[in-house]
């Protein structure tokens, strides 16, 4: 069996060869697919949004290298909250405004690790550089996670525990989504359908076609 070659060095870098790309891609899909029967919601982009990400020079990557000087760890950082199609802009615009209005508001996308190396000392120098980065900015870290990942792994508090070793700040939670799901077993005796109190007929004919604008008449 091939010992595979030590964690080297971490650097930042704006754009990630195609073959290296294919190889984060693969590692990125085999990490998060135990997840998608854990969580309500997908834990990650589309194959093109991933490409997309690792082209693009507005999104910063953390590239871990192994002695040989090969990819095998990547993260995935960008200001540019617009490319976040599940977060509200004008939500981060107000908690932070300061740092919104001087582009220093970095939402973590992913870290994504080379199978051999999962266990070793790479992803703590990962965060240690992407949180030294952003502190020299002064800048705001905001991430999102699952309940799984908060239960199983404590991602919060470990990423805030690798933090604080290396920079000052402030972690806190700063909202929550819930999702919600009602068993109907059945209709009771006194048919919703019937109901006239609220004054308003229901028609429940699955008409399946497109509901055109009513034009005002003239």
């Amino acid at each position: 069996m091939t010992t595979p070659h030590p964690p080297a060095r971490v650097t930042v870098e704006r754009r990630i060869d195609e073959s290296a790309c294919d190889d984060f891609l693969g590692f990125y899909r085999d990490a998060f697919a135990p997840l998608r029967a854990e969580t309500a919601v997908e834990q990650t982009v589309s194959d093109p949004e991933f490409r997309d990400l690792a082209r693009r020079e507005d999104v910063i990557k953390f590239v871990g290298w192994d002695a040989a000087g090969r990819p095998i760890g990547l993260s995935i950082v960008t200001t540019n909250l617009g490319l976040v199609p599940w977060i509200s802009l004008p939500f981060y615009e107000r908690r932070y405004p300061d740092h919104y209005a001087r582009d220093a508001i970095y939402y973590f996308v992913t870290l994504v690790i080379a199978p051999d190396h999962q266990d070793g000392p790479l992803i703590q120098a990962m965060v240690e550089a992407i949180g030294l980065y952003i502190a020299m900015d002064r800048g705001v870290i905001a991430f999102d996670t699952c309940q799984y990942n908060i239960d199983v792994f404590a991602v919060p508090e470990f990423i805030e525990r690798l933090g604080r070793r290396h920079v000052d700040g402030v972690c806190e939670e700063i909202d929550a989504q819930r999702y919600y799901g009602y068993e109907l077993t059945g209709i009771k005796e006194l048919d919703l359908r019937d109901r006239t109190d609220h004054g308003i007929d229901i028609d429940l004919t699955d008409q399946r076609r497109a509901v055109q604008p009513q034009r005002a008449s003239e």
